[in-house]
């Protein structure tokens, strides 16, 4: 049996911050029996693959390591993770993003409603600081829609956010993009606050 939605997570060298990201996926209220997770390695590292097959063994959970070449970018590992896809649902998301327990069954339930592309929130843990929009590190989409379009552009340079641009397109061509302020993924900044968070979700999953 498939799975109902496909996670794809492009990640290079930040080992410790993916981990967290599996562990946070752990979380889900969604059985994992019901969603795959697909890491796609821009720095083909044995390291990180190494990393990635301890987790989900120990996690009990569905994931699958790709290496990409060096020379490709970030659209092109988000491209691949989802034509690898089992599901008719894609969630993209960041390694350093920490999804939160309702992430996925609160925005799939729009897919059946007719949505074809969501945009979650991300929050920053910080006292009073506001939830912010970001495509790419909280975005749901048909996979059926990414055919239709071709993906994402791989031929943005590295400091274009590619998320971005695809949305444009879809916005010219008058594709509705709804947003789905419940699903909500954590994005530690660096330093001692985001080793915080880690420690916390290690303490309670290990």
């Amino acid at each position: 049996m498939n799975p109902l939605v496909t996670v794809v997570i492009p990640t290079c060298l930040r080992q410790a911050k993916l981990r967290a990201c599996l562990l946070a996926l752990a979380q889900q209220k969604l059985s994992p029996s019901q969603f795959e997770i697909i890491v796609v390695d821009q720095a083909d590292d044995r390291a990180t693959a190494n990393m990635v097959k301890e987790t989900a063994n120990l996690l009990g959970l569905s994931v699958r390591y790709v290496s990409q070449r060096r020379d490709r970018n970030e659209a092109a590992a988000c491209n691949r993770g989802w034509r690898l896809a089992n599901s008719l649902f894609i969630a993209f998301t960041h390694d350093d993003c920490l999804p939160q327990p309702l992430w996925l069954t609160t925005a799939l339930p729009l897919f059946h409603n007719g949505a074809q592309v969501i945009i979650g929130r991300v929050q920053y843990p910080l006292p009073n600081h506001p939830i912010v929009a970001s495509a790419g590190a909280n975005l749901f989409c048909r996979r059926a829609l990414l055919e239709q379009v071709g993906g994402f552009d791989e031929w943005l340079n590295r400091k274009q956010h590619h998320e971005d641009n695809w949305l444009d397109r879809l916005a010219r061509a008058e594709i509705p993009i709804i947003s789905c302020p419940d699903a909500v993924v954590v994005r530690p900044f660096r330093g001692s606050a985001w080793f915080s968070t880690l420690r916390i979700m290690l303490s309670k999953l290990l």
